[in-house]
């Protein structure tokens, strides 16, 4: 039973792992720290790869929305409509 929950937790963790490597276009095997890595050869860091947006929106834009604050929230979503016409 212990063992079970190690892999449910492991797995849950690799799961949100996976989900913030692709809201930062990232590799999820290294994050672009491992020159070995057979996923990106080491090129894996945030940003170089491609960026999926409902992730990007579901992690990322909420903290810079909080980090921008309030008065910014036009810019944000102005950023926001840009990022999606250039994924599309």
């Amino acid at each position: 039973a212990k063992i079970k929950l190690l892999v449910e937790n492991l797995n849950y963790r690799l799961e949100i792992n996976d989900a913030l490597a692709a809201a930062t276009g990232s590799c999820p095997e290294c994050w672009g720290e491992n020159i070995s890595c057979k996923n990106c050869s080491g090129q894996g860091s945030p940003g170089k790869m491609e960026i999926d947006e409902e992730a990007f929106m579901n992690f990322i834009q909420p903290v810079i929305q909080q980090f921008a604050g309030p008065a910014n929230d036009s810019q944000l979503n102005n950023g926001k409509n840009n990022l999606h016409n250039s994924l599309n």
